[in-house]
Order: C-alpha cells, then structure tokens, then sequence
C-alpha cells in the first residue's frame, strides 16, 4: 500500500513490471496514463493479430453500459471479499 500510495514509487513499481513482463524499457518520462495508453495498444494488436490470425470476428472492444456496469460490480464485490477475508 506504501508503494501504490507515493506516485514516484508507484510509477517506478509500473516500470519495473512492465520491463519484467514485456522485456522493454520505458522512456522515465512517460506518465502512469501514458503506460496505461501503451499497454492499451498493445492488446488491441494483440487481438486483432489473432482475430486475422484464427478467422474469429474481432472490431474492437465493446463498452457498453451494461460492460461497465458489469465491471463495477466484479471490482467492487473483489474488493470487499478481500477486505472482509481477514
């Protein structure tokens, strides 16, 4: 929690997963919303690379009301199982 609360730590933790999970540096300047932008990048070639590559319809990441909605209540029942397992 100490690491995700001081946003130098948290950026510098970022960092050192995503070298560790995609063996590349970053430039130290991007922002935590940069990282988030590129990594949201890379999935979409990702899927769209296997949408071409296996012949299964792919046009994007829907973001319906009902996905988000959806999203909200996985986070926060999540959240709480965690905070009540104790």
């Amino acid at each position: 929690a100490r690491l995700w609360a001081n946003p130098r730590a948290h950026l510098d933790v970022v960092m050192r997963f995503y070298r560790m999970r995609f063996r590349e540096d970053l430039p130290t300047s991007l922002t935590l919303q940069e990282i988030r932008g590129k990594e949201g990048v890379r999935v979409r070639e990702t899927y769209a690379r296997a949408s071409r590559e296996t012949g299964v319809a792919w046009s994007g990441r829907q973001n319906s009301p009902t996905i988000r909605g959806s999203a909200w209540v996985q986070g926060n029942f999540g959240a709480s199982s965690i905070a009540t397992s104790g």
